[in-house]
């Protein structure tokens, strides 16, 4: 340390250097070659509504319910501002999902696993909170904080675009459309516990009596003949429906019911879709869709894969040496030289696909190419058909990278790169950017790829009984 600093420091004071970075703080990302909104691109056409948290169809009934309870509490003749009317509806919806909730976490001592599984917070808020009330007879939801933040990351925030989309709620405004209040309908109101008085203790007996009926188990026959009717649109049913419709029909002939893993799931699906005949004009607008977007997902995973484990190569290397990772070593990396041609090959196939769809579909096929345009993919993928060398190529995706992190922010602050390159030698920015060579995957096949929502699918055609 300079004397010039340590000469003026109090007697008895010693500063010490730790390696505490405030940019480490906010450098973590899921998306480090900026993917995301071209997998989205292909996710929302494939299962439009769905996202990969709506694996649960028992939400849709009890929100539906919700809601109805919130419009009996707070009807639109009060009066007030929309937004100040939404939010009381809001608040009487998070409250029934509290209510609901205790009530599946008690069932379960009768029902099984099978009665919570997918409840949202249940690990780590309502089973610690029935805990800590075990030798009480009676309950109050008053005392549950469920998540961090309910409304954002509960069956609410979750499960909200999909009640929209398939014409059960008016989402602004927090109102039942009629499809949601035959949904509604089919689900049991509690008579334990009123809206109005959200915070008065109720008897556990009940509240298990109460949760066997409405836990997440299974779906009831009329509520499972509702939602197939959301899920279709209903008399609403516009192309997005329809698409969504023979999406779940072709995935349950491609396995998604049957647990089946959701490549193999995917490519059978491919293959049916491209057989399935295209009949009246709805169908056909909503299977010509299909066959754009399900041939480009292979390609897009597969370009995705080989990409990310060369850069994943770098990282392990950097890992490894101190100095950081000379990228000319690259040259002589087989499994780099490998990922490298994968690339390659698969992003001249997904350039070739999107061609083919436009044959097929123009709109979807030229949608689908702007996203990736804008999302910087198409630039990339020049980079890496250009690189000559596996050096050239780690060049191009450290320095895509570097463009991605610099457009994200974390607690308003940029977030930084995980390597960063100088004189051709990539070095980490910070120890948790390391990646332990027993982490790393063998090869690019073996890369971790996107979920296209299959196994959620799998679950609403399982218990809404799709055929």
């Amino acid at each position: 340390m300079s004397a010039t600093i340590t000469s003026n420091l109090p007697t008895g004071l010693t500063i010490f250097t730790t390696a505490y970075d405030p940019l480490d703080l906010a450098s973590d990302s899921i998306d480090p070659l900026g993917f995301l909104k071209a997998y989205l691109a292909l996710a929302d056409r494939l299962l439009p509504g769905f996202t990969t948290v709506t694996s649960v169809p028992r939400y849709l009934p009890m929100l539906c319910s919700g809601i109805r309870l919130a419009e009996r509490l707070h009807p639109r003749d009060e009066g007030h501002e929309p937004a100040k009317a939404r939010g009381k509806r809001l608040e009487a919806l998070r409250n029934f999902e509290k209510v609901w909730a205790v009530a599946c976490g008690l069932a379960r001592e009768k029902k099984g696993d099978q009665a919570v599984d997918g409840l949202r917070g249940y690990s780590r808020y309502v089973r610690p909170f029935l805990q800590a009330n075990a030798g009480r007879q009676d309950l109050s939801i008053g005392e549950l904080n469920l998540l961090t933040n309910q409304v954002r990351y509960g069956g609410i925030g979750a499960y909200g675009q999909m009640l929209e989309e398939c014409h059960f709620v008016d989402w602004f405004t927090l109102t039942l459309r009629p499809l949601g209040s035959k949904l509604a309908d089919c689900f049991t109101e509690p008579s334990i516990w009123s809206p109005e008085h959200p915070n008065k203790r109720i008897s556990k007996t009940a509240l298990i009596a109460w949760g066997e009926n409405v836990c997440l188990d299974k779906m009831m026959a009329n509520e499972a003949n509702i939602m197939r009717e959301g899920l279709r649109g209903g008399i609403e049913a516009e192309r997005e429906d329809d698409v969504r419709w023979w999406s779940l029909r072709l995935l349950k002939a491609a396995g998604a019911a049957d647990g089946k893993n959701e490549i193999e799931c995917l490519r059978q699906f491919c293959i049916l879709v491209a057989k399935e005949t295209l009949g009246d004009d709805r169908k056909a607008v909503a299977i010509r869709q299909l066959q754009v977007v399900a041939p480009l997902i292979e390609r897009l995973e597969q370009t995705y894969q080989s990409l990310l484990f060369l850069f994943d190569e770098v990282r392990a290397v950097a890992t490894e040496n101190i100095e950081g990772c000379a990228l000319n070593t690259l040259n002589h990396n087989a499994k780099a030289r490998e990922a490298l041609s994968a690339a390659k090959r698969h992003e001249t196939l997904l350039r070739k696909q999107i061609a083919d769809g436009e044959k097929v579909d123009a709109a979807v096929a030229l949608s689908i190419s702007q996203a990736m345009h804008e999302s910087g993919i198409n630039t990339l993928a020049e980079g890496i058909a250009a690189a000559g060398t596996e050096a050239e190529a780690a060049r191009v995706l450290i320095q895509r990278h570097t463009a991605v992190q610099s457009g994200k922010f974390d607690r308003n602050q940029q977030k930084a790169p995980w390597l960063r390159l100088e004189n051709d030698i990539a070095r980490l920015t910070s120890q948790r950017n390391e990646l332990l060579r027993a982490d790393h995957a063998k090869s690019w096949r073996n890369i971790g790829r996107h979920p296209y929502r299959t196994g959620a699918a799998g679950n609403f055609i399982r218990q809404c009984r799709i055929k």
